[in-house]
């Protein structure tokens, strides 16, 4: 049975929108909170990526000092003991990095050390000094332009330590690596206020022997003035915690510089990201400090819960009056709607009964006030003109036949004898790189024009170009009882029409391409392959994934053109071919000869026959493990082409092999690890 649109259309609309309404109001509610909660957490993650920003930014000032001091040492530009080089250095690697407040190095011979701080917006030289009559260390404080005979602050009855007994320098030379201090306060000279900060050290070696440490120290009061500009709703923040080696964490850093802050310390112990505090519900969250080497910092941010939420139920309230003023609304449009779009749609029913044989003249567009009728009465002609277009490259008694039929292509094949074709570009990624993408696109069409027409011509499929490369077929679909030559020929007319494009590139200064090809001959499946509802006539089977494996072994032993042994014996004698090696190429057990196809028989010169020959003597010496005999072989190949590719690889295996036998189980087969 079968009931009219109209009628049909009233009744769906005015079901379901009745049935909406109660569940409008209340996927509402439960949206809003989940949405409301959602941008909380975007907020704070918006949050914390900033703050993590601003002490990276800190970090990665201290690190690239430690790291650019040490390379200078290590260069020679500068000296541990060059005390006023290594000054001049960091006074102005403090102006140009006002987050660092000090730069400086302690000496492991004498225990001696100098460097720059920062002291209240000033920079301050210091310098300690072994005394050589006391033994004891001296400090005297610079400003940089009495440096280094007018010391501002110097107390000789007031020794300071010696710096390998600090407790960072100490670290430094017990891991003999960079490290992070925990927070401390620094404590400053000449009345500067004390302020907490952190310190990277770093170890400076000459061979195994430690020369010193050197230390970049930035503190935490930039810190905390951004904490401070950062707003989360109308009363949240955000604080940095540091990981004390004894497991305790501390806040280092506040907006309010309250170490104690009931909230923080709340969040720091909840198990989950909403907590309780004072009768009022805060939602908060952790995360810690990027970077490749930072300290063991986290940021924490809260923010209240009613920031959030507070507007929902106003927010579900508007939403339910809108939801049943629709209702009303819907029912009034549904009937207009109904009349409107039922006319449209009984004259498209008619145009697809229409396109459905393939009657594809053009009509009038039945247009229609609704826009998803209109848009589809459109479409209907739109599709019928590219039925038209597509006509031009398919036989249209086939497209008659197939819709006639009610049936669609199906999967499925049969086995047949065919070679296989596989291509690639040498460094084709380096190509591109250098190239513009538009100008990339130019080339490659070039590229692949040439070769599909000489695959073409030689009677081969084309089956799909993968990137810059290509994969082709002989024997299919047309039956081919000379394949494997044919697609010999093929692959010598490829790289003859790249010789070719390699002129005109290089005349237009453009880059030139190099492709390495491998051609191997089998019994595959080919047939309609892929999905119900995307197919693709394609073959598939051993002997395809060996033909690209072929392709890839060119780069190992540098030829251009290399066969499988079924395809040798299909075609050799009309081939002039050289053997290469027995290989076993990573997923395949069995082990195959190949071959490097040089040219065709009568059309190569006497020397390349003279290369071919002795190549295949000393290939069989190797394998008869007569070693001497096989490198003198390979060494007559060699004068005959000094750079010669497969010659000296045979001949490197031969000495390989002289020095250390394989023993008597082996059986000359190479086996590849990669593809």
């Amino acid at each position: 049975m079968r009931i009219k649109f109209r009628s049909t259309f009233l009744g769906i609309l005015l079901t379901f929108i009745a049935a909406s309404v109660g569940l409008v109001a209340i996927v509402s509610y439960f949206n809003a909170r989940f949405t409301a909660d959602d941008l909380s957490r975007q907020l704070l993650e918006q949050t914390s990526a900033r703050v993590d920003g601003q002490v990276q930014r800190l970090v990665a000032q201290a690190v690239d000092q430690g790291t650019l001091t040490r390379r200078l040492l290590a260069a020679g530009r500068l000296r541990p003991t060059d005390f006023p080089g290594l000054i001049a250095f960091w006074l102005e690697e403090l102006r140009i990095n006002p987050g660092l407040t000090s730069l400086f190095i302690g000496i492991e011979a004498t225990g001696e050390s100098t460097g720059v701080s920062r002291l209240q917006g000033k920079l301050s030289i210091w310098q300690s000094a072994r005394d050589p009559r006391t033994g004891l260390y001296q400090q005297r404080d610079f400003w940089p332009e009495d440096y280094p005979t007018k010391p501002y602050a110097y107390d000789p009855d007031k020794p300071t330590p010696d710096t390998r007994s600090r407790p960072w320098y100490r670290a430094a030379r017990e891991t003999r690596r960079p490290v992070w201090t925990e927070t401390y306060p620094f404590l400053g000279v000449a009345g500067a206020t004390p302020t907490q900060g952190v310190t990277y050290a770093t170890q400076i070696y000459e061979g195994d022997t430690l020369l010193g440490v050197l230390i970049a120290d930035f503190d935490l009061k930039s810190i905390t003035a951004f904490l401070r500009t950062l707003r989360l709703g109308n009363s949240g923040y955000a604080f940095v915690v540091e990981r004390r080696k004894d497991g305790t964490d501390r806040i280092i850093a506040h907006p309010t510089s309250e170490g104690s802050d009931a909230r923080a310390v709340a969040l720091m112990s909840a198990h989950g990201d909403t907590f309780e505090v004072e009768g009022k519900r805060w939602i908060g969250a952790f995360r810690p400090l990027s970077g490749d080497h930072p300290p063991p910092w986290s940021i924490g941010m809260i923010i209240p819960e009613e920031d959030v939420l507070g507007r929902v139920d106003r927010s579900n309230h508007m939403s339910l009056l809108i939801t049943i003023a629709s209702f009303a609304l819907a029912m009034f449009l549904g009937a207009r709607v109904a009349r409107q779009v039922a006319r449209p749609l009984e004259s498209l029913s008619k145009e697809m009964g229409a396109i459905s044989e393939l009657r594809l003249e053009p009509r009038p567009i039945a247009h229609s006030f609704v826009l998803e009728v209109d848009r589809v009465a459109v479409a209907s002609e739109e599709m019928k003109t590219g039925l038209r277009s597509f006509q031009k490259y398919v036989p249209q008694d086939l497209v008659r036949l197939l819709m006639a039929s009610h049936r669609e292509a199906a999967l499925g094949g049969e086995r047949r004898r065919v070679t296989t074709f596989f291509s690639d570009i040498v460094g084709f990624t380096g190509i591109s790189e250098r190239m513009a993408p538009e100008a990339v696109v130019e080339h490659l069409r070039e590229y692949l024009g040439a070769l599909n027409g000489a695959i073409l011509a030689g009677k081969g499929t084309v089956d799909k170009f993968i990137g810059d490369s290509i994969m082709a077929f002989w024997g299919a679909p047309a039956v081919n009882p000379r394949h494997a030559l044919e697609a010999c020929r093929a692959a010598l007319t490829c790289q003859r029409e790249l010789v070719r494009l390699n002129a005109n590139w290089a005349s237009a200064g453009k880059p030139e391409m190099h492709t390495r090809m491998g051609v191997n001959t089998g019994e595959v499946v080919v047939g309609n392959v892929g999905s119900d509802t995307r197919m693709n006539y394609t073959v598939i089977g051993d002997a395809v994934n060996l033909a690209s494996r072929l392709e890839a072994l060119n780069k190992y032993y540098g030829t251009k053109i290399l066969l499988g042994e079924e395809t040798r014996a299909e075609a050799a004698e009309a081939l002039v071919l050289r053997p290469i090696d027995w290989v076993s190429v990573k997923g395949r057990a069995q082990p195959v000869a190949i071959y490097e196809l040089l040219g065709l028989s009568g059309e190569v010169d006497p020397a390349v026959l003279e290369l071919s020959a002795r190549h295949g003597d000393a290939l069989t010496r190797y394998r008869a493990q007569r070693w001497d005999e096989a490198i003198a072989g390979f060494d007559a190949v060699l004068r005959l082409q000094p750079a010669d590719v497969p010659a000296r690889l045979m001949r490197q295996r031969c000495e390989e092999y002289r020095a250390h036998p394989p023993g008597d189980g082996w059986d000359g087969v190479q086996h590849m690890a990669t593809k």
